[in-house]
């Protein structure tokens, strides 16, 4: 039989007694981490650069991550650096001047974790993630909105605490100080070189299964682009993409190309 189960950020499961028992043991993992986190979260510092590696690839509290992610990705950074109240400029210009990209986001709100998280689904979820990617549409016209923009910023606002400044700070973090540049382009031209690279890499890590596909006719591409386009959000259980994304946002996109391989 199965039970009915959600995660920390609120996901649906449907799991059996046994997968239920191993969740509860991740749960007191979990909660040994956030043990071994009080005091530096207490005195809002972090531990010197090996111990927070190490730290970070073990697993950040998602009680935490709200701050950590801030602090280690350079969200806070760009936040200091900018204009007061940019982020609430950015949403008046919006209703000002509308973005361009703003139909596009309007149709992908509902379609963001469709039926598996609640509150995203919600009329203050969907205006939240609306108000993240719009606002980013405005600071950053070239990129604008592309889709899959759309479940990485669902998830940094879930990991927020639903606080929709600091996700859209987060968003800019990855989109302009973690991945290769163009990424996000229209052309996506970003993401083929990172395609081309993952290719070499397997192709020197694995010949085997490099070959294998070759044989096959099956691109790199087409298995691995939305796993770098949404940074395996929508690939990976979602607790287990957002330990992902603690290393990443400290260690940076290699991190992708390890969890690719």
């Amino acid at each position: 039989s199965k039970l009915a189960v959600r995660d920390c950020y609120g996901f649906a499961w449907s799991v059996t007694v046994a997968q239920q028992a191993e969740r509860e043991r991740c749960e007191e993992a979990v909660r040994r981490r956030e043990a071994k986190w009080e005091k530096y979260n207490a005195a809002r510092r972090f531990p010197k650069l090996e111990k927070l590696k190490r730290y970070l690839r073990k697993g950040v509290p998602p009680s935490l991550r709200k701050w950590v992610w801030f602090e280690i990705s350079g969200a806070s950074q760009l936040k200091a650096v900018s204009s007061a109240n940019y982020y609430q400029v950015l949403l008046r210009t919006a209703t000002e001047r509308p973005s361009d990209f703003k139909p596009q986001i309007e149709l992908d709100l509902p379609r963001t974790f469709p039926g598996v998280q609640p509150w995203l689904a919600g009329a203050e979820g969907q205006r939240k993630l609306g108000n993240v990617l719009l606002a980013y549409s405005m600071h950053n016209p070239q990129v604008g909105y592309c889709q899959s923009m759309n479940y990485v910023a669902a998830l940094l606002l879930l990991s927020a605490e639903q606080d929709e400044e600091r996700a859209f700070w987060l968003l800019m973090a990855i989109l302009e100080g973690l991945l290769y540049p163009g990424t996000y382009a229209n052309n996506l031209e970003g993401c083929h070189v990172e395609m081309k690279s993952l290719a070499k890499l397997l192709a020197k890590k694995d010949p085997a299964l490099a070959g294998h596909m070759e044989t096959l006719g099956c691109d790199v591409n087409l298995v691995a682009t939305d796993w770098f386009l949404c940074l395996f959000c929508t690939t990976l259980p979602i607790e287990t993409a957002a330990r992902v994304w603690d290393a990443l946002f400290f260690e940076g996109p290699k991190v992708l190309y390890r969890v690719a391989l």
